[in-house]
């Protein structure tokens, strides 16, 4: 995996964002990454797979895995509603969604507001791959993820095998059991980097 997804832009030193809050936090992700932000959509669930995983949507006749970040970074439990947004990702050639709370902007950020984790903490702390570095703006800091290290290789080909096995019917909401052994191994993978 390549380990630094965040590149200015080439005619000028700006990085393109897609912010969003979870937990009363704000993030974000980089722009390029994103593939579409959609509302709450009717989702397949996965019996047994990992509590992060809140289910499989069809996404233009694909299945794709839906994580809840709030479950999947530790943080309490909020209600789903209609409204709650997707942030349908790109990561290794795999589209995967991401429930978060709200989606506040998409903007882009001049490189010189990005600090690396390394100039903020002490010594030994600052290695913590799910982030990238700290947007420090005017108005408010985002803690800028990195989307290469926010699930695993193996958290992200457990993903890609559960969607490949399952014989989805979208059209009438079923799925077949063709599935059943990859989702006993996607609920053994290992938790997030953060938690």
């Amino acid at each position: 995996m390549e380990d630094n997804i965040m590149r200015p832009n080439t005619d000028a030193e700006v990085y393109n964002i897609v912010s969003f809050r979870l937990n009363q936090k704000t993030y974000a992700l980089p722009l390029q990454s994103v593939v579409q932000i959609i509302p709450m959509v009717a989702l397949l669930p996965l019996p047994q797979a990992h509590q992060a995983i809140e289910g499989i949507m069809n996404f233009r006749g694909n299945a794709v895995p839906v994580i809840n970040m709030r479950r999947y970074l530790g943080f309490p439990e909020a209600t789903l509603q209609l409204h709650t947004p997707i942030v349908l990702l790109r990561i290794d050639n795999r589209v995967i969604g991401l429930i978060v709370d709200e989606v506040t902007d998409i903007a882009s950020i001049p490189a010189q507001k990005i600090a690396p984790l390394a100039e903020i903490l002490p010594d030994g702390l600052g290695q913590i791959p799910i982030l990238e570095g700290l947007i420090q703006l005017d108005s408010e800091s985002k803690l800028l993820l990195n989307i290469q290290h926010l699930f695993s290789v193996g958290q992200v080909q457990a993903l890609g095998e559960v969607v490949s096995s399952f014989d989805l019917q979208f059209d009438n909401g079923n799925g077949t059991d063709n599935g059943k052994e990859a989702v006993k191994q996607l609920s053994l993978v290992e938790e997030p980097v953060v938690g």
